[in-house]
C-alpha cells in the first residue's frame, strides 16, 4: 500500500512538472490577441465612475418607498393567507379529535385519509402562494432596478 502511494506521488509530480514546462514554453502567438484586448482596456480614455448608496435612494426616491410598501402589504396578505390555511387544518384536526371517542376503525381511517388530502391541498396552496409572492417581489425589484438604471442613463447624458 505504501509503495502504491509513493508511485502515485511520483507520477503526479512528473505530470505537474510537464504541465508547468509546457505552459511556460508556449509560443507568443496565441496570447497576443489577449494582450491587444487588455491594451484597449488600459488606454487613457477618460471615464467616470459613479456610485450610489441604496440607503440614500430609499430615503429620497418615492418609487422605492412605494415599492417597499407594496411588498410589505403583499407580505401581510401572504402571512394572513398562510395563517388562514393553518387555521383550517387545525380546525379539522380538532373536529376529528372531538369525535375520536365515538369513531370506529373505518371512521378513523377515513379521517386520516381526509386529513392527508387536506394537507396535500394546503401544501399545494402554500406553494402557489409562495411562488406568487416571490414572483411579485422579483417583478417589483426588477421594475425598480430598471427605473434606477433609466435615471442613471439620463443623468449620464
Amino acid at each position: 500500500m505504501k509503495n502504491g502511494i509513493v508511485i502515485w506521488n511520483v507520477v503526479l509530480t512528473l505530470l505537474a512538472g510537464y504541465l508547468l514546462f509546457a505552459q511556460f514554453n508556449k509560443k507568443e502567438g496565441s496570447s497576443s490577441s489577449k494582450r491587444a484586448a487588455t491594451d484597449s482596456l488600459s488606454s487613457n480614455a477618460p471615464f467616470r465612475i459613479a456610485y450610489f448608496e441604496m440607503d440614500s435612494i430609499e430615503a429620497h426616491f418615492d418609487m422605492v418607498r412605494d415599492v417597499k410598501s407594496e411588498i410589505e402589504g403583499k407580505e401581510k396578505e401572504y402571512s394572513n393567507n398562510l395563517s388562514q390555511l393553518d387555521l383550517t387544518y387545525r380546525k379539522k384536526i380538532q373536529e376529528y379529535q372531538a369525535k375520536q371517542s365515538t369513531m370506529t376503525q373505518a371512521d378513523y381511517e377515513k379521517a386520516q385519509m381526509d386529513l392527508k388530502q387536506l394537507e396535500d391541498v394546503l401544501k399545494g396552496r402554500k406553494q402557489d402562494l409562495d411562488s406568487r409572492y416571490q414572483e411579485f417581489v422579483t417583478h417589483q425589484n426588477l421594475s425598480l432596478k430598471k427605473e434606477i438604471e433609466k435615471f442613471i442613463a439620463e443623468y449620464n447624458k
